[in-house]
């Protein structure tokens, strides 16, 4: 509940009867580490391919959180090797959120190594999760991350077992479009 994530003590008053709630600085941090796996399905040359994960976000932070995310690659080469290296992002939401990402320099490469890179790969998408203690999200924050190189996992039979009307439309454009 929205109560066991906000406290009302110290209240800000701004007028009458009108409060601004302080979130628990117990129940937050200002950063943290970062890490998981990626599963990435090339729509122009069907290549599937498996990353593992890791890095840093600054934000506003749960105390541990376990997200799952799902979005659109744009500028991928065929291999979906250059999805392997650093990328920053942003990220927000509660149990429900987005986020976006492009290649850069990663967290390996100092701040300069932040600068997203308009040229390489850029990820747009939707993230859904849940934290500890409470069971809501809440967060938001930057982030710089480095996948590994890719894992090939084959072509198509990710696609073969997922038929859907978002996916379906859009490799059969960018065949089309070939």
């Amino acid at each position: 509940m929205a109560s066991e994530i906000v406290k009302q003590i110290p209240e800000w008053r701004l007028g009458e009867n009108r409060k601004i709630a302080k979130p628990d600085p117990d129940l937050f941090s200002l950063g943290g580490p970062t890490g998981g796996v990626a599963l990435v399905q090339n729509y122009r040359s069907g290549q599937i391919s498996g990353f593992a994960f890791g890095g840093a976000q600054v934000g506003w932070n749960n105390v541990a959180t376990g997200t799952g995310y799902t979005g659109f690659v744009w500028g991928l080469n065929d291999s979906n090797s250059n999805y392997s290296g650093g990328f920053s992002g942003v990220t927000g939401g509660g149990n429900f959120g987005g986020f976006a990402q492009s290649s850069s320099g990663g967290v390996t490469n100092g701040v300069a190594g932040m600068i997203p890179n308009p040229r390489g790969v850029t990820v747009v998408g939707a993230n859904a999760g849940v934290s500890f203690p409470t069971g809501v999200r809440v967060s938001g924050g930057l982030n710089a991350t480095n996948y590994t190189p890719p894992l090939q996992l084959g072509k198509w039979w990710m696609q073969a077992a997922n038929v859907n009307w978002i996916d379906t439309p859009l490799i059969a454009a960018n065949q089309v479009c070939r």
